[in-house]
């Protein structure tokens, strides 16, 4: 073979070479890049991490979507501390059956910017809400089943018979110059007992609150006026402190009329001698003392005014703190309102929050560490401290509760 056509064979080999070259070069690219993302798999493969939360995920995003939607309380409305939840007994008394709602029958927005929100009524004439942070119960007094009670702790008499307590003060027997009445106390002082504990002696009870003030060194009971079912408990038996009438007072007679004012002195038989008062049986049926007013004619009070007429000083009236309040709307209907310690308010906020509910008059009981409120076989607001004195409401189960299930205990 000449060198030319030595030459020339081995540029036709190198040629084939090549193009067998770059023929396998591109195979083995469109092998190695299909291997990674096949055509017909690439958008399976990828769509799941890039477009769907994980469960944690969603479950933040509804948390942010709850949490900006959620009414935000104004300034006044913030805790004032960071204390651990008061502990509740472990005793606490259940109803054999419990009523669990499954539906509100109401939700209204109010200009502060909470929302009330009310359970279907379950208990005829009672209704049990919530404004925000804020426990209420709405009550019709005027309904047949309901009424209302004075309730005051266990203790022992002058005799030494144990029972409810028939005065507001220990036995001068005990304490000198205290009552000549029955008086009442356990060990050497005025017995408390909790919320919770008044209701379980007493069968048929829906709602239960603390009322009055009274001794914190438990030595004596409560301070203000205090009638049970048409029974005068304090200033009868000579005790001559005069409170009746210089405090104000909530009353609930037998037709349901409700009354929350302060008693005039001189409209009684001996205005120098209150204490010798005995009311009307019916109107001043039951009866328990507070302080202060809170509203009058559909109007906050100046509690300047209000607080000297009435004692000359207001409790925590500056503060933030757990409070509980009566009030009472031009339609007639009984509002209750319980502040948690840890949403406290001042006593210009509780009475605008009054106002804003639609109370004409509106008072303030014992609040701090005495407030608790129990409804319907539950501790809504719970406190360990005893207290002197208390209101049960009654009502009679509604026939038509379709709405709800029952829940054995």
């Amino acid at each position: 073979m000449t060198w030319n056509e030595y030459d020339r064979n081995r540029i036709i080999i190198g040629m084939v070479v090549s193009v067998l070259s770059l023929v396998a070069g591109f195979g083995i690219t469109k092998l190695s890049y299909g291997a990674a993302l096949p055509e017909t798999g690439r958008g399976r493969l990828i769509a799941p991490a890039a477009i769907q939360p994980t469960a944690t995920a969603a479950a933040t995003a509804t948390a942010v979507e709850t949490q900006q939607s959620s009414p935000t309380p104004q300034a006044t409305d913030k805790p004032t501390s960071t204390a651990t939840p008061l502990p509740t007994l472990t005793a606490t008394p259940t109803q054999s059956a419990t009523l669990v709602p499954t539906t509100q029958e109401s939700s209204f927005v109010w200009g502060s910017g909470f929302e009330e929100t009310c359970e279907a009524e379950i208990y005829n004439g009672i209704r049990h809400c919530k404004l925000g942070p804020y426990y209420i119960v709405r009550i019709d007094p005027k309904h047949p089943d309901v009424r209302f009670e004075t309730v005051l702790p266990l203790g022992f008499d002058r005799e030494g018979n144990y029972g409810e307590c028939r005065d507001v003060n220990v036995p001068n027997t005990l304490v000198p110059y205290r009552s000549t009445g029955p008086g009442c106390y356990v060990g050497n002082a005025y017995p408390g007992e909790r919320i919770p504990h008044m209701v379980a002696r007493y069968p048929g009870a829906v709602v239960g609150f603390n009322a009055d003030f009274f001794s914190p060194t438990y030595s004596y009971g409560p301070i203000g006026l205090t009638v049970k079912n048409g029974v005068r408990l304090d200033g009868i038996n000579n005790d001559r402190d005069g409170k009746e009438v210089q405090r104000s007072s909530l009353s609930f007679s037998k037709s349901g009329d409700v009354r929350i004012s302060i008693v005039d002195r001189y409209s009684l038989p001996i205005p120098e001698e209150p204490w010798t008062w005995i009311p009307d049986r019916d109107l001043y049926y039951n009866t328990v003392g507070g302080l202060p007013i809170l509203v009058m004619d559909g109007k906050p009070v100046n509690f300047h005014e209000q607080c000297t007429l009435e004692e000359g000083w207001c409790p925590a009236r500056f503060d933030q703190r757990a409070r509980t309040a009566v009030g009472l709307t031009g339609e007639g209907e009984v509002i209750v309102l319980i502040v948690s310690e840890y949403w406290g308010v001042t006593l210009q906020k509780l009475a605008d929050l009054f106002v804003e509910l639609g109370a004409q008059r509106a008072i303030n009981l014992d609040g701090g560490g005495s407030t608790q409120l129990w409804y319907m076989g539950r501790e809504l607001l719970s406190s360990p401290r005893p207290v002197a004195e208390g209101i049960l409401v009654f009502s009679t189960l509604k026939f038509n509760v379709d709405a709800h299930s029952v829940v054995e205990q």
